[in-house]
């Protein structure tokens, strides 16, 4: 977010990858709503998938995933802290493959 009592400045929120340019004279009441969306874009960012593992019912940041080994019917998700195991036929190892490249 920028704020500025300039508008002269709102391109240089493009510098600074400002998600909103905000005005001084209109902050009080601009400055919730703009915080709203910056929340609500964050939380979009945070892709959280679940899977019954073998280990169980596992909610996994999508971040969190840095590859999928598949062989045969056996998928295996590794995380920096974890590995987590899933036995799936080829139509649904397909389907939890493309949910996490999204």
């Amino acid at each position: 977010m920028l704020v500025t009592a300039c508008v002269n400045y709102a391109l240089d929120g493009y510098k600074v990858k400002a998600s909103r340019f905000l005005l001084k004279d209109d902050l009080e009441q601009t400055q919730q709503e703009c915080m709203d969306d910056i929340l609500r874009e964050i939380r979009q960012e945070e892709r959280v998938v679940e899977f019954g593992f073998v280990e169980g019912n596992v909610r996994l940041k999508v971040d969190d995933i840095i590859y999928i080994e598949t062989s045969k019917h056996k998928n295996v998700f590794y995380t920096k802290e974890q590995t987590f195991s899933i036995f799936a036929v080829s139509c649904d190892a397909e389907k939890f493959q493309a949910v996490v490249m999204l």
